[in-house]
């Protein structure tokens, strides 16, 4: 479909044509969403297949998500949203693209749900034990369940006119979590929404 579309891009009577080259947008930008929808059930499905065989490696936590939220940068300034962090030095053996695509869907998700203006805090704390926590809390109308966000394809209800979402970003940070040893939690605080993450 990709290839189609800038076949049909290139024919020189499209190109004076606004209109189809409107529609032609439009089309990459479905084929895009369909990309990453799936790549995340492909992701979904290797780590319910096998959740042990991945490469291990030792992972700067702090500097992985300095890295995250200076990519969402652009979005959050888009919608004039207030930045806040907390972020101790953590270092910790990891799968890092699975780590790094927890982050990724947390923030993502912080990013998309919180309103113009709002506020997104991001904290990471380091335990005796040699655990860590991961907090993403942001400004939200919260869902009534809040358990039922990590299932996959689930969508609040408040964000039935959210055309971006594919309810899958959560459930995915949920299994990286479990393969990680750890755990996800969500809790609805008074307009907001914090999700924490412990491993």
């Amino acid at each position: 479909m990709r290839v189609a579309e800038e076949l049909i891009r290139e024919i020189p009577e499209v190109q004076k044509n606004q209109s189809v080259m409107k529609y032609l947008g439009s089309i990459r930008e479905e084929i895009g969403d369909l990309d990453v929808l799936i790549g995340r059930i492909l992701l979904l499905s290797r780590l319910d297949a096998a959740p042990r065989a991945v490469t291990r490696e030792t992972v700067d936590v702090k500097r992985l998500c300095e890295s995250l939220l200076e990519r969402f940068g652009p979005a959050m300034e888009r919608r004039e949203l207030r930045l806040g962090t907390q972020l101790d030095e953590i270092t910790r053996l990891a799968a890092p693209e699975y780590l790094q695509t927890m982050l990724a869907n947390l923030l993502d998700n912080a990013v998309k749900f919180t309103p113009a203006g709002g506020e997104v805090f991001v904290s990471l704390r380091g335990d005796a034990g040699g655990g860590l926590e991961l907090c993403v809390r942001n400004d939200c109308e919260t869902p009534p369940n809040v358990d039922r966000l990590f299932e996959p394809f689930y969508r609040a209800p408040e964000a039935a006119g959210e055309t971006s979402g594919t309810g899958l970003g959560l459930a995915i940070v949920r299994r990286i979590a479990e393969h990680e040893g750890g755990m996800v939690a969500a809790r609805a605080l008074e307009g907001a929404l914090e999700i924490v993450v412990r491993l």
